[in-house]
């Protein structure tokens, strides 16, 4: 059955206005439970089908500790991580709670990250309705998620992805989080500082339309201005907040690999301040050299003269300290084919694709390097 996740008795006790949730509806609007049930399921398997699930053992525990922290029956609850650069969190039924790269890499201390998994469990999964969609798809440029829901007309998903449960519902879930967040120990202007941060960013987020609710700045601002008006002013502490060791060991990889895929996306902005976020912590990253190679490589393309000259250097550079930490690593010599071949070495890009396939034989692109190599070749 469809039902509220976690304890309400932990809720109640921090403000008394939770009644708003209290309970959990039989029927949604037009549907009765299980059939809400029954198609959330179809849904889920269907996205599931077209989006790619970040694998990461160790990120996937931390987020299940942190949800059993705050609701206290993890297996209740599932996590789902999907890539995708994109600002977007939902709650379905049976315990679901699906989250993207890009928002778990916006988020700073395990305050931040419980609170937006806090108000997602606290929705009333049963108050799920049918999005009817208007109009023809975007002529944009869509995130992997909003292409699978839109392109496989996922009412569902959409209704809790993009549209929010709506106005009541959602003041209810900042309510129910909230207290939530401040009954599991943390501090709740954690919360605050999260929604205002989401609400402040718009204009740094061009190359992908940002259609999710996390991606809304009005609605991110209705969060913020909710919290304030809660019992005991809610506010956000000055000063960075706590980022703790361990939340920093856990959520560096997905920082850096959702950088990796802001670059891809042409937001540049957002990948740089992710990739600097994480060599701070780990200048020995590796993978993040590679990565702000790639942030210098492909904007030199965009450039010319000097400019372009001056970013592939600095490309080099980083792919260069990448090899340097990690000669085993096949990414960084296929990198640096590619920065070579743009240059026009002919000799050092046929050297590098050779080091990649030596290190890598069964690379998904082997075949197509191969050829290049071929064409290097005449």
């Amino acid at each position: 059955m469809c039902r509220w996740i976690g304890s309400p008795e932990r809720v109640v006790v921090w403000v008394g206005t939770l009644s708003l949730l209290a309970g959990c509806a039989t029927q949604g609007r037009g549907l009765d439970a299980q059939t809400i049930r029954e198609r959330a399921e179809k849904e889920a398997a269907g996205l599931l089908e077209r989006v790619r699930v970040y694998d990461d053992p160790r990120l996937a525990e931390y987020l299940t500790g942190v949800a059993r922290r705050l609701v206290g029956d993890a297996a209740r609850v599932r996590i789902t991580v999907i890539e995708d650069p994109t600002l977007a969190a939902f709650a379905m039924p049976g315990g679901r709670v699906f989250v993207h790269t890009g928002l778990l890499s916006r988020v700073e201390s395990e305050g931040q990250l419980a609170a937006i998994l806090a108000r997602e469990l606290a929705h009333d999964t049963c108050r799920l309705a049918e999005r009817a969609f208007k109009g023809p798809m975007p002529r944009t440029v869509l995130s992997p998620t909003a292409a699978a829901v839109l392109g496989l007309d996922l009412k569902l998903v959409a209704h809790a992805a993009i549209d929010g449960y709506g106005p009541d519902e959602e003041r209810g879930a900042d309510v129910a989080g909230t207290g939530w967040l401040a009954a599991a120990g943390y501090d709740p202007s954690e919360a605050l500082k999260v929604f205002e941060r989401l609400a402040g960013e718009d204009a740094e987020r061009g190359g992908l339309l940002e259609i999710f609710f996390y991606g809304s700045r009005p609605r991110m601002g209705e969060r913020s201005e909710v919290l304030r008006e809660l019992p005991g002013q809610v506010r956000a502490s000055r000063g960075a907040a706590g980022a703790g060791g361990e939340f920093a060991r856990r959520m560096r990889p997905v920082v850096r690999d959702n950088a990796a895929l802001d670059i891809r996306a042409g937001r540049f902005a957002l990948a740089q301040r992710q990739l600097d976020r994480v060599l701070a912590l780990a200048p020995e990253d590796a993978i993040a050299q590679v990565h702000y190679g790639d942030w210098h490589r492909l904007q030199s393309q965009r450039a010319s003269g000097p400019v372009r000259a001056e970013g592939a250097l600095k490309a080099l550079e980083r792919y260069g300290r990448a090899a340097e930490l990690d000669p085993s690593y096949a990414e960084t010599f296929r990198q640096l084919a590619l920065l070579y071949y743009q240059q026009r070495d002919v000799a050092k890009a046929r050297a590098a694709f050779e080091r990649y396939l030596w290190l890598k034989p069964d690379a998904p692109d082997a075949q197509r390097v191969r050829e290049y190599l071929a064409a290097l070749r005449d």
